[in-house]
């Protein structure tokens, strides 16, 4: 009996303390807007790139005139042209002071070579503090680190912003998860929830006596940790049970928990449902999306798995660009004759070949590397399987490249997929993933004991999920079909070897 009172002191304390702290505008990003960001309002909307920066190039789409601009947003004098986008220089290669990689970005080591230091500096170029020292740092933090440990050592009592959800690389995770006090809409501290009762993050079972309350609020979030628009949704916790691969053993970390893993699948799960992608929009697609609503001139291409194209083409002009949509130097010229591969030659001898090459036998495509150390994975073992969930109209190489995206969200690592696969039945493999029957339950509209009204993805109407029902049905089938999940551990196990890589890596489908 003095047991169970000590815990329901403990928790009357903690819940005063914590859950009633002051109010956060939880559905919108805690951090202020970039000056970019905060001109959208205005007449003529400037062109952000995905984290919030002015991009190089403004153009103006009623009159069609380009210019650069600086950091600052500021027009460069002198580079205002008509009909055509001038060559604009990056934020780094404005100034003369720190190292610029090709494409214009800041590196992310810099050093005085002088006095022997070195150290490491953000998207902007500013240093990152302690990170100095003699020699070259070993690891840089990444911005999602820097994040954290500016929270944790922030003097905002009593109740400072929950840490965010890290990546193994310090990068944002692209689902990030605040947990809600329902009766008033507060956040809860995270940290401060996690370090005191760690056994509550184990299990939903667990969690539900330690916080009877709580729903969680969960985004998809750009390089910076904000809130991409249109993601927000709020994920009830009442109906979620405990699944086959929930973990005992206690973890570093929130994001790490089996309660942060079920949350940031379903959050996916709806996202597919909505928008017919079990993951997050991808920078491409995000400045795209605000391109083509403020109406610019320059709307980025994507592939369709949501990389920038490595070759991209405005009025007339085409040119190449690296992984994050940056404009390599010497690459942009008159005509879309332009060949971007893997890496860009630019020696007379190289564009001489591969002229030489598109005039014998047609354009040129980049080779796809190797998986694994050089053995490619073939995906053919999934392709019957499929064609027998499908209807016959359906194309199953298309389906695939879908569920290929389905897997590495579910299960990242091929270590990972291979012992969920060897430690659950088909019947039962997508229930222990998402906590119950939630992904059958969304291709049936029937989601109103799993999704909040708080969110800004809202699923009270079925007309929001009607466009791909068929598509969240087919899914649903393939994760408890026999075949296809015994063909896609035939296809795992022949690259067991590589256990921490992730799946989309692994499975270059070859058709």
């Amino acid at each position: 009996m003095a047991r169970l009172l000590s815990v329901f002191f403990i928790l009357v304390f903690f819940f005063s303390e914590t859950l009633l702290a002051k109010p956060s505008g939880y559905q919108l990003d805690s951090h202020a807007p970039t000056p970019c960001q905060a001109l959208r309002g205005g007449g003529n909307v400037p062109q952000c790139t995905q984290d919030g920066r002015f991009r190089p190039v403004q153009c103006n789409g009623q009159d069609q005139t380009c210019w650069c601009v600086d950091t600052d947003g500021l027009e460069v004098p002198g580079t205002r042209t008509n009909s055509s986008i001038p060559q604009c220089a990056t934020a780094c290669q404005l100034q003369s002071s720190l190292r610029c990689s090709p494409s214009g970005h800041f590196l992310p080591v810099q050093c005085d070579s002088n006095r022997g230091q070195c150290w490491c500096v953000d998207h902007d170029g500013m240093e990152l503090y302690g990170t100095r020292q003699r020699g070259t740092p070993h690891h840089c933090p990444g911005s999602c680190e820097v994040r954290a440990r500016q929270l944790l050592h922030a003097a905002t009592s009593p109740s400072p912003p929950s840490p965010p959800q890290c990546s193994e690389d310090g990068s944002f995770l692209p689902v990030q998860c605040k947990l809600i006090n329902m009766t008033d809409r507060q956040e809860l501290d995270l940290l401060h929830a996690f370090n005191t009762f760690p056994q509550a993050f184990a299990t939903f079972t667990a969690f539900r006596k330690f916080f009877p309350l709580v729903s969680s609020y969960c985004f998809c979030s750009d390089s910076r940790g904000h809130e991409m628009a249109n993601t927000g949704v709020e994920l009830l916790l009442s109906d979620v049970y405990d699944s086959a691969f929930s973990e005992t053993n206690s973890t570093r970390s929130f994001s790490e928990s089996n309660v942060y893993k079920v949350l940031h699948r379903r959050t996916l799960g709806v996202l597919l449902a909505v928008n017919g992608r079990f993951r997050c929009p991808s920078p491409c697609e995000e400045e795209r999306r605000e391109a083509t609503e403020g109406s610019n001139v320059l709307v980025p291409s994507c592939e369709e798995g949501g990389a920038f194209t490595s070759k991209q083409c405005q009025q007339g002009q085409c040119w190449c660009v690296d992984p994050t949509g940056a404009e390599i130097p010497g690459t942009r010229q008159h005509g879309d004759i332009l060949f971007c591969g893997l890496s860009v030659a630019n020696d007379c001898h190289s564009q001489r070949r591969a002229a030489l090459a598109r005039l014998f036998a047609g354009p040129l495509e980049p080779r796809l590397p190797s998986s694994s150390g050089g053995q490619d994975v073939s995906c053919r073992t999934l392709l019957q399987p499929i064609r027998d969930l499908l209807p016959e109209e359906a194309e199953p190489t298309s389906f695939l490249s879908v569920m290929v995206d389905v897997l590495h969200g579910l299960l990242s690592s091929v270590g990972g997929a291979l012992e969920a696969l060897a430690h659950s039945s088909p019947r039962r493999f997508q229930e222990n993933l998402f906590g119950g029957k939630f992904l059958k339950n969304a291709a049936n509209f029937n989601l109103s004991g799993a999704v909040g009204t708080q969110g800004v993805v809202r699923l009270d109407s079925p007309s929001s999920l009607l466009k791909h029902q068929n598509l969240v049905r087919s899914v649903s089938k393939a994760l408890e079909d026999p075949a296809f999940l015994s063909g896609l551990h035939h296809t795992l196990k022949a690259v067991s070897s590589s256990g921490s890589a992730s799946l989309r890596q692994v499975c270059a489908c070859k058709y």
